[in-house]
């Protein structure tokens, strides 16, 4: 055997083992950790068996297309995850800024409601009483909309 037929060979035999599919077990564990074991390994302690057995974990390289396609695509899924985080900021920032808003109003209304039957105490004329009635039941409503 010369050389270059050793060469080949030695190529080939790389080749074949770098396209060997092996044997594994996927256990799940905490906080979504991930670990592949030779199939016939038990999971450690705290990690739980959800693969098939005789699963299968192959190690074939990938191509220059694939891995440009993965890093496309995990780019796009980056400014994706960033947009999603910078609308849910925006929607965190106006929720807190409407139960502000709804806090203040029940705080305003709240104390037009003191003031009214404080109003109501003083021995105001009967027409005035009746307008001081209207008011309140009119700022109890409000109140109820607002969940006060």
């Amino acid at each position: 055997m010369n050389a270059r037929n050793a060469v080949l060979l030695a190529v080939l035999l790389c080749a074949t083992n770098a396209m060997t599919a092996f044997a594994a077990t996927r256990c799940d564990g905490p906080d979504h950790k991930v670990l592949y074991l030779d199939d016939g390994v038990t999971c450690p302690t705290g990690y739980r068996n959800t693969g098939e057995p005789g699963g299968t974990l192959s190690i074939i390289g990938k191509t220059a297309v694939t891995r440009q396609q993965e890093e496309t695509y995990l780019r796009r899924h980056d400014v994706e995850a960033r947009q999603l985080q910078q609308a849910s900021a925006r929607e965190q920032q106006m929720t807190i800024a409407a139960e502000n808003n709804r806090r203040s109003s029940c705080t305003m209304l709240f104390n037009q409601l003191r003031q009214n039957d404080l109003a109501m105490r003083q021995g105001n004329a009967w027409d005035n009483m009746a307008q001081l009635k209207a008011n309140r039941q009119a700022i109890v409503n409000q109140r109820g909309q607002l969940g006060c």
